[in-house]
C-alpha cells in the first residue's frame, strides 16, 4: 500500500460514512408512540419547508411568480436611519436571492379530531407543492381559529405561538411543545381559568438528523449553523411575521370576544431568533396589510 493510498484512505471513509443511504436512527417504534405526536392542547400545526424555486430549466416553484417570493407580502422598512439601513440589509440577505424558499408543506389541526387544513402530502408521497397555496392554507387556517375561538364552549385564555430551535425536528418540537402545554397546565391548576390554544411552527432546522453515519451527523450538527441561523431570519421576518402581525390579530379580532385571549410567545435555541424576528417586523409587512402599529 503506497503512502498517496494511505493518505486517501481517511478520505474514503468519511465520504463512504457520509453518503450512506440507510436512515436508521429513529427507532422502530415511533409508529406506536405516534399518538403522542398529536397535539395534547388544542390548536394547529404549521409545518415549514424549503422547496427549490427552480424546477427543471424553465419552470418554477407552481404558484410562485419568477423573482417575486416573498415581494407580494413584505418589503423592505419604508423608514430612513442608519438603524432601517442594517435592518434592511438583514432582511434582503434573508428573503432574496436564494435558490430556495420557505413554504408551509402541511397545516395540522388538534381539537375533538386531528386532521389536516392544508397538506401538499394528502394524495402524492412526493408531494404537491405550491407557494401560493400553502399561503392560502393559512388564510383557512386563521378563518378557522377566528370560528373557533368565537364558539368555544369554554373560552380559550391564551394562544401560545411556539417555535423550538436548532436540530430539533418535526416529532422532536411536537413532543417538546406537548411537554410545554402539559407542564403550564399542571402548573396552573383548575380553578385558574388556563386553556390554552397552540400555534406550533416546525422548521427545518437540522441536517443529516436521521442518518446511521454518527459522522455525517456531527458535520451536519456543526455546518448548519449559519445556514439554520439565515432560515430562522427568513421565516421570522416572513411566515412567522405574518402569523404574528398580520393573521393572528385579525382572527382574533373577528371572533368580537369581550374578553380575547393572551398571545403568548414560547421558544427555544433559534426559535427565539425567529419569533423575536417575527415580533420586530411589522415594518415589514406591506401597508396594505398591516392590522396594527
Amino acid at each position: 500500500m503506497t503512502r498517496n493510498t494511505l493518505w486517501l484512505m481517511p478520505i474514503m471513509l468519511l465520504f463512504a460514512a457520509c453518503t450512506s443511504n440507510i436512515q436508521t436512527d429513529r427507532a422502530y417504534q415511533e409508529l406506536g408512540r405516534a399518538q403522542h405526536f398529536h397535539l395534547a392542547a388544542p390548536g394547529y400545526i404549521i409545518g415549514l419547508e424549503k422547496r427549490n424555486k427552480k424546477i427543471g430549466v424553465d419552470s418554477t416553484l407552481p404558484g410562485l411568480e419568477p423573482g417575486m417570493a416573498y415581494r407580494h407580502r413584505f418589503q423592505p422598512r419604508q423608514d430612513s436611519g442608519e438603524y432601517t439601513v442594517r435592518r434592511n440589509e438583514k432582511f434582503l440577505a434573508a428573503t432574496t436571492g436564494q435558490l430556495k424558499v420557505m413554504l408551509a408543506t402541511q397545516i395540522s389541526r388538534q381539537f375533538s379530531a386531528h386532521d389536516y387544513v392544508y397538506n401538499a402530502y394528502r394524495d402524492n408521497l412526493e408531494g404537491d407543492y405550491n407557494y401560493q397555496a400553502s399561503f392560502a392554507g393559512l388564510d383557512e387556517m386563521f378563518a378557522d381559529l377566528g370560528d373557533r375561538l368565537r364558539n368555544a364552549e369554554t373560552p380559550f385564555s391564551h394562544v401560545l405561538v411556539m417555535s423550538m430551535g436548532w436540530n430539533n425536528d418535526q416529532v422532536e418540537s411536537v413532543w417538546r411543545y406537548n411537554r410545554i402545554v402539559q407542564n403550564l397546565v399542571e402548573v396552573a391548576g383548575e380553578d385558574r381559568g388556563f386553556n390554552p390554544l397552540l400555534i406550533g411552527f416546525t422548521w427545518p432546522s437540522a441536517w443529516a438528523t436521521i442518518s446511521d453515519s454518527w459522522i455525517r451527523k456531527t458535520l451536519g450538527h456543526i455546518l448548519s449553523y449559519p445556514n439554520k441561523a439565515s432560515d430562522a431570519d427568513e421565516i421570522g421576518f416572513t411566515w412567522a411575521n405574518w402569523v404574528l402581525n398580520h393573521k393572528l390579530p385579525l382572527a382574533i379580532e373577528s371572533a368580537g370576544l369581550d374578553s380575547p385571549p393572551k398571545i403568548v410567545v414560547i421558544a427555544h435555541s433559534f426559535g427565539v431568533r425567529l419569533l423575536s424576528r417575527a415580533l420586530f417586523s411589522v415594518p415589514h409587512i406591506k401597508p396594505e396589510f398591516t392590522t396594527r402599529n
